[in-house]
C-alpha cells in the first residue's frame, strides 16, 4: 500500500519525546497497515529500552492491538477497526498489557491526518489514565461493592439487575434469596470471625451467577441472584447441602433457606421482586422437613393479608377490636372449672370473628405483639374485677406473655400498675411463659419471673416437651405449673410408651410439687385416661371451646365454680 506521507526524522524525534503513545496507520479500503510506532509504546509494551528516532515497530510481528488486556479485547477490536477503517470516532478506555503481564489504563483516541482520495492516514492516541482510571475504579468498588464478601451491595445489584432486565426483555429471569438457617446461633456459639467466613462462603457460591445474571449481597446472611430461568437446576437448589459449609472446620452442620421467585411481572421494581423471594423464605422460617419455597399465588394472598392485617392493627386496638375468650380449665378431681385462659380474637371490621392463627405470627414479627400482650392483661383484670363487682366466684384466669413483652425490663412494674388500678389480687392473674423464651435468654428470663412470683403471680409454662429445653426450665426456672399439649403426645391414652411417657412426667412434677394442666384434649378416652393417672387439670374441646365472657360466666356458674 503507497504511504500518504512518508516520516522523516525530526518527526519520528518529535513524536519519541512525547509521554503519550502514538501509532500511525495507512488505511486503505479495508486494509490497514502500522506505519509508526513512537518509543514511549514500544518501550512499554516491549520493555526494552529504545533510542530516540528508532522507534520502527517491529517487536515479534504484532501490533499494540495484540497487546490489549482479553477483557477490553472484544469491545477495542470491534469498535476501534471500525472507526479506523470508517469515518467514525473512537474514544476509549482499555487496559495495555506489558511484556510481564500486568497491564495499564489508556485512553485511545482516533485522529485523520491526511487522505489523498485512495488512502487516508490515520493517527492514533495512548494517553496513560492508569492512576485516574483505577482511583475512580476504586471509588466505585467501595460504593458498589460490599466490603467483607466483595461482591454487589443492596443498591448496585437493584441497579445491575434492572438494567439487565431491561436489556433482555424476551428472556424470563428468576429471583432466588438465600438466608443462612440460625446465622446469629453461629456468631454466638463461633464468635463473628466464624460468622464472617460463612458470609464469604456463601458469597463465593453466589458468584456461580457470574457471566450469567446478577448476585449481590442484600443485608446480614441475606444474599440474592438473578438468573435466566433456563440455567437454574431446581434439584440441586432443593438439596439442603447445595453449598458445602464443611471445609470452615466447625461442629456445626450449616444450611441455607431459599426463597424464589419466578419473574413474572419485569416491570416491577427490582426490591419488589426480591421482597416476594423474601415473602417465599418467610413461608418456612423454622421448618425442619423444607428448605425451599416458591412465591405463589397463596403467598401472594398471605402478603396483602399481612398488609391488610399492618395497616388496621393500631386503629383496631384503639377502637377494641381485639376481644377476650375465655377456655375453662377444669380440675379432674373437683369435677369443677378450675380457672381459665385468655385467648384473644378480632372481631374485625368488615369480616367474620378472625382466628389468631392469622394474625399473632404477623404481631410477633413486627412487634405489634407487645402493645396487644398489655392490652389482654388490662382486659383480663377489667374481667376479674367485673366478676368481684357482681359477687361472682373467684376464677383466675392466665394470660399468655409473648418473649418480646417477657423481656420488657418495666413488664414487671407494669403488670403491678393494671393489677392495682382494677384492685386485683396477683394470686388470679397467672402468666404464661414458653419454653422458647428461656432459649433466647435464661438469665434474664429468671430475673424476670423472680420478679413476678415475688408480687405473687402464678407462672405457668406452656407447651412443655415441645422444645429443646424442657427439664433446663423445670431445673432453672421456678414456675409453679406445667402445660402439656397432648399433640405431641398424639396416642397416649392407648397407652404403649406415649402413655409411659405421659405418666412419667406427671410422676415426676408431682414430686416437684408442680400441678399439671393437659391442654387439647378432645375425646372422652383422652379424659378417663388422665383421670386415671391423676392428671390435675384438664383443656380442650371435650369440655368447652373458647367462649366469650358472658357465656363463660353462666358456664362457670353451670359447672360449680372453682375447687377449693
Amino acid at each position: 500500500m503507497g504511504k500518504v506521507k512518508d516520516f522523516g526524522q525530526d518527526l519520528r524525534e518529535l513524536y519519541d519525546k512525547l509521554e503519550v503513545g502514538i501509532v500511525i496507520y495507512d488505511v486503505k479500503g479495508d486494509d490497514t497497515d502500522i506505519v509508526y510506532v513512537n518509543k514511549f509504546l514500544c518501550e512499554f509494551i516491549t520493555g526494552e529500552t529504545m533510542e530516540a528516532g528508532s522507534s520502527n515497530w517491529s517487536y515479534e510481528g504484532k501490533g499494540p492491538s495484540e497487546y490489549v488486556y482479553p477483557k477490553d479485547m472484544k469491545k477495542y477490536k470491534k469498535q476501534f477497526l471500525d472507526s479506523l477503517i470508517g469515518d467514525g470516532e473512537f474514544s476509549e478506555e482499555i487496559r495495555l498489557m506489558r511484556k510481564d503481564g500486568s497491564f495499564t489504563w489508556f485512553k485511545v483516541r482516533i485522529y485523520s491526518l491526511a487522505n489523498d482520495g485512495e488512502t487516508k492516514q490515520v493517527m492514533v492516541s495512548f494517553d496513560d489514565v492508569d492512576k485516574a482510571t483505577k482511583r475512580r475504579e476504586e471509588l466505585k468498588r467501595r460504593v458498589d461493592y460490599d466490603p467483607l464478601t466483595g461482591i454487589f451491595n443492596k443498591e448496585a445489584f437493584y441497579r445491575h439487575t434492572e438494567k439487565m432486565l431491561k436489556a433482555n426483555p424476551d428472556v424470563q429471569y428468576v429471583m432466588i434469596r438465600w438466608e443462612i438457617a440460625k446465622f446469629k446461633m453461629i456468631n454466638t456459639l463461633f464468635g463473628s470471625e466464624v460468622g464472617d467466613r460463612v458470609l464469604k462462603k456463601m458469597a463465593e457460591a453466589v458468584k456461580l451467577a457470574e457471566g450469567i445474571g446478577t448476585y449481590g449481597h442484600l443485608e446480614a446472611d441475606h444474599f440474592v441472584m438473578c438468573l435466566p430461568l433456563s440455567n437454574v437446576d431446581f434439584d440441586n437448589l432443593l438439596r439442603k447441602d447445595a453449598i458445602d459449609f464443611d471445609d470452615l472446620g466447625i461442629s456445626h452442620k450449616i444450611v441455607s433457606n431459599i426463597g424464589v421467585y419466578i419473574i413474572d411481572e419485569p416491570d416491577l421494581p427490582v426490591d419488589q421482586m426480591c421482597d416476594r423471594a423474601l415473602m417465599a423464605l418467610k413461608n418456612i422460617k423454622g421448618s425442619y422437613k423444607s428448605s425451599f419455597a416458591i412465591y405463589d399465588d397463596e403467598i401472594r394472598k398471605n402478603m396483602i393479608t399481612e398488609q391488610i392485617i399492618q395497616d388496621r392493627m393500631d386503629e383496631a386496638l384503639e377502637c377494641g377490636e381485639f376481644e377476650v375468650y375465655l377456655q375453662p380449665i377444669h380440675s379432674l378431681s373437683h369435677n369443677a372449672v378450675a380457672s381459665a385462659e385468655a385467648l384473644v380474637r378480632w372481631n374485625y371490621k368488615w369480616k367474620e370473628l378472625m382466628s389468631p392463627g392469622i394474625f399473632i405470627p404477623i404481631f410477633e414479627r413486627n412487634g405489634f405483639i407487645a402493645q396487644l400482650d398489655m392490652y389482654m392483661f388490662e382486659s383480663v383484670c377489667r374481667i376479674l374485677k367485673d366478676r368481684k363487682d357482681k359477687g361472682l366466684e373467684e376464677i383466675p384466669i392466665s394470660v399468655n406473655a409473648s418473649r418480646r413483652t417477657l423481656y420488657d425490663r418495666d413488664f414487671c412494674s407494669k403488670v403491678n400498675a393494671i393489677t392495682e388500678k382494677y384492685g386485683v389480687e396477683p394470686h388470679l392473674l397467672k402468666i404464661e411463659i414458653t419454653e422458647t423464651a428461656y432459649t433466647d435468654n435464661p438469665q434474664q428470663l429468671l430475673e424476670i419471673v423472680n420478679e413476678l412470683k415475688e408480687v405473687g403471680y402464678p407462672i405457668l409454662m406452656d407447651d412443655f416437651g415441645s422444645g429443646y429445653s424442657s427439664f433446663n426450665i423445670l431445673k432453672d426456672i421456678p414456675i409453679d405449673m406445667l402445660k402439656i399439649d397432648l399433640k405431641f403426645l398424639e396416642g397416649f391414652e392407648k397407652g404403649g410408651k406415649v402413655g409411659t411417657i405421659l405418666t412419667s412426667v406427671l410422676r415426676m412434677a408431682r414430686w416437684l410439687g408442680i400441678s399439671v394442666i393437659a391442654e387439647g384434649v378432645e375425646t372422652d378416652e383422652q379424659r378417663a385416661f388422665l383421670k386415671s393417672i391423676t392428671c390435675d387439670f384438664i383443656q380442650g374441646f371435650v369440655f368447652s371451646k373458647p367462649m366469650p365472657v358472658a357465656e363463660f360466666n353462666k358456664y362457670a356458674a353451670q359447672e360449680g365454680g372453682m375447687e377449693r
